[in-house]
């Protein structure tokens, strides 16, 4: 056993604003979860514009910066600002995210700071990196690459899914460390899971759901295809399409072209009560996407006992071991998911095998369980050579 450092911990960059997406809310409720830990110090340097998303409680460990001035201005003012910060609090640990161009600042800053350890975390919370404007840039290579390998006196980690290793043609030693920690999931209790279990007891035509933004590549005409499938065999009840986008109108045209009035609704963006009463309905939760990383709504539905169905993708096959937790589908094949999913349906000891194991992984992936990885990595990264 080693003894227990004092981690004082900053949050730098833009990651939580805005909450829509999955990346945001996870960094968030991590950081949630880090101020509630007695052993951790938590404290954020955000944009002015987040403090809308923060309780006021938390307030007395924020620090707003704001983006009025021009680029090169307010990269010194943000640079001056964190020193500030650094020295202010005894930080020893800053936590920035990869597709930020803040990350270099950060480095910067522990370079200035030579005769204190500060270690750098460049964390990716499900995030594609790769579509990110500053990758097309060459930053990522020029910049960040650059100072990642070299040797340093402070530690600098990489905190992201496995399978941007392979994606990314990254080689161990590249980074000089990296950690691969996944997603958290919000907990659900038991009482919700039984109240899930008897509302689906009484279903004798299939329910489904997709949470996604209106985008190409999350496939949504796809599902759409596959409602209408389903409701040609008079095996439809509803399909619930929960998100937004600017597609949103042509996927509501499509689906009134195929006559799915009545079995098709288009929910909008939703979150808490209203995401779990629509997740708790549902026999099936949809993911089509041609690309995804570590989804969180995936997480989201195991945790219901909704049974996924997904792309054979990214990171969704570290997370979804087909015909155990969930099931992958290699190819868009709709007449043959459809008879799947019929199948599995009137099967009920391969839907509870399906349902039981979804909500083991999803209980494994808890923000307490998550975040206790986190702490092992700060933990280590501050004990002494």
């Amino acid at each position: 056993m080693y003894k227990k450092n004092k981690i004082n911990l900053l949050i730098f960059g833009t990651t939580f604003w805005p909450l829509k997406g999955g990346a945001q809310r996870v960094a968030f409720d991590l950081f949630l979860e880090g101020i509630k830990r007695d052993e951790l110090k938590t404290y954020l340097f955000l944009p002015i514009y987040s403090k809308k998303i923060i309780p006021p409680r938390m307030l007395k460990n924020t620090y707003f910066h704001t983006r009025k001035y021009t680029p090169l201005y307010n990269g010194t003012v943000k640079l001056l600002k964190l020193i500030w910060i650094i020295l202010n609090n005894d930080i020893n640990i800053i936590q920035t995210h990869i597709i930020e161009p803040d990350a270099l600042l950060a480095y910067i800053a522990s370079k200035i700071l030579f005769f204190k350890k500060i270690v750098i975390f460049n964390t990716s919370h499900g995030q594609d990196i790769r579509s990110r404007d500053f990758v097309n840039k060459k930053f990522f290579e020029i910049s960040l690459g650059a100072f990642l390998i070299r040797k340093i006196s402070n530690s600098i980690n990489m905190i992201l899914p496995s399978h941007y290793l392979a994606d990314l043609g990254l080689k161990k030693g590249f980074f000089t460390k990296y950690s691969i920690i996944r997603n958290p999931c919000e907990e659900f209790n038991s009482d919700i899971n039984r109240e899930t279990d008897d509302i689906r007891e009484k279903g004798k035509k299939i329910k489904m759901i997709s949470l996604s933004g209106m985008r190409e590549l999350k496939r949504i005409n796809k599902m759409i295809d596959l409602a209408d499938e389903l409701n040609r065999k008079s095996m439809l009840d509803k399909y619930y399409i929960c998100g937004d986008g600017e597609l949103r109108k042509s996927y509501e045209k499509y689906a009134q072209s195929l006559g799915l009035f009545n079995c098709v609704e288009f929910c909008g963006f939703v979150e808490g009560e209203r995401k779990q009463n629509l997740l708790k309905k549902c026999d099936f939760f949809l993911l089509l996407s041609s690309i995804e990383n570590y989804p969180v709504s995936t997480l989201e539905a195991m945790s219901f006992g909704t049974v996924v169905i997904a792309s054979n993708v990214g990171g969704l096959k570290e997370q979804i071991t087909s015909g155990i937790n969930g099931i992958l589908v290699d190819e868009i094949k709709i007449p043959s998911i459809a008879s799947n999913l019929i199948n599995i349906f009137h099967n009920k000891e391969k839907m509870s095998l399906l349902v039981d194991k979804g909500r083991i992984t999803a209980k494994n992936h808890s923000l307490k369980n998550i975040f206790d990885d986190y702490l092992n990595i700060y933990r280590e990264s501050l004990k002494k050579k």
